[in-house]
């Protein structure tokens, strides 16, 4: 599985750099809906652990590419944040990257 493709690379830095460029396009959408609903879920470290399945759920699976993409946006989305939360996009930096 050395030959992946797509915007999310194989590694972490990879995949994290991806994130944080992800991270800028989610943001205004991210901020008008808490605007909209400053009631809403404003969780960010249970969307750090949903992220986290995901990115492992992707690996796991071989995904690449759209796949994987598709993989981590389900994580984020499925029953905690529509739109993703900004939040844990920028959280999950430091924790998937352990001593890199």
């Amino acid at each position: 599985s050395a030959n992946r493709t797509g915007p999310f690379p194989a590694s972490p830095i990879g995949i994290t750099l991806a994130l944080q460029a992800r991270a800028a396009e989610i943001a205004p959408c991210w901020h008008d809906w808490k605007d909209a609903h400053p009631e809403g879920p404003n969780q960010p470290i249970l969307a750090v652990a949903l992220g986290q399945q995901g990115l492992m759920d992707a690996r796991l699976s071989g995904a690449d590419g759209e796949e994987f993409d598709a993989c981590v946006k389900r994580a984020m989305t499925d029953a905690t944040f529509d739109p993703p939360d900004v939040e844990f996009l920028t959280l999950m930096v430091p924790i998937l990257l352990p001593n890199e």
